[in-house]
């Protein structure tokens, strides 16, 4: 079943999400604490419908990166404020075990994760 308010070759329920996200970012484009976290899920829902996103660095303001988004219709883009704090030195491994210990404490067993364990033996 297709959905009517998909266009160009994005289609399907990531599409639908990331149109229901920019209509909140419009709504919202001068409420800068809302919209920031709007506009990094509009990257995502657009990555995961086949659009092109991602960040660059503006060189007229390197600490206000640009997160890009190419709809069909042409590209937007957004200045996003800087991450201030610095890589704090972990490695993959302590990011891994940071991940399991925040799943642990917020949400219920993931299924692959256990088995991943299991596997680890």
């Amino acid at each position: 079943m297709s959905d009517s308010r998909v266009i160009g070759p994005g289609t399907g329920e990531w599409a639908v999400r990331l149109a229901e996200t920019l209509a909140l970012i419009l709504a919202n484009d001068a409420n800068y604490a809302l919209r920031e976290p709007l506009v990094w899920q509009a990257v995502s829902q657009a990555l995961m419908a086949g659009y092109p996103a991602g960040v660059r660095t503006d060189p007229n303001e390197p600490s206000w990166p640009v997160a890009f988004i190419d709809l069909p219709t042409g590209q937007v883009s957004w200045h996003q404020p800087e991450y201030r704090r610095g890589w704090d030195g972990h490695s993959n491994p302590e990011k891994r075990r940071r991940i399991e210990a925040f799943l642990a404490s917020v949400a219920e067993p993931v299924p692959e994760l256990e088995a991943t364990r299991a596997g680890e033996g």
